[in-house]
């Protein structure tokens, strides 16, 4: 499921969370939650290359989800974080292609 630490995308993740938990009897299910994040127009102004500012905002993305997923009740369901780079300026063909 698609992330950007929001307040909806809490819910929609307690929500996968919710559907996931009733179907575990039948089924083993891991949620697996993609952040996709495209590097400023600008960062080059940073003095870094551009990997090494996609590092930079995928380590602060990864703390972001730390703080995000601690308020979640996680519970009984495998939850996996993926870190997605945006090379297309398209986010929701790195959404599909993950699906």
């Amino acid at each position: 499921m698609p992330i950007d630490f929001s307040d909806y995308s809490a819910m929609a993740l307690e929500r996968a969370l919710a559907i996931a938990r009733r179907n575990k009897p039948k089924h083993e299910i891991e949620v697996v939650c993609q952040y996709v994040f495209a590097l400023p127009s600008g960062y080059h102004l940073s003095g870094k290359t551009e990997d090494e500012f996609a590092d930079i905002m995928c380590t602060n993305a990864k703390e972001s989800y730390e703080d995000f997923i601690a308020d979640i009740d996680t519970e009984g369901v495998k939850v996996s974080p993926v870190f997605s780079r945006d090379y297309n300026d398209d986010l929701t063909s790195d959404i599909r292609d993950l699906a």
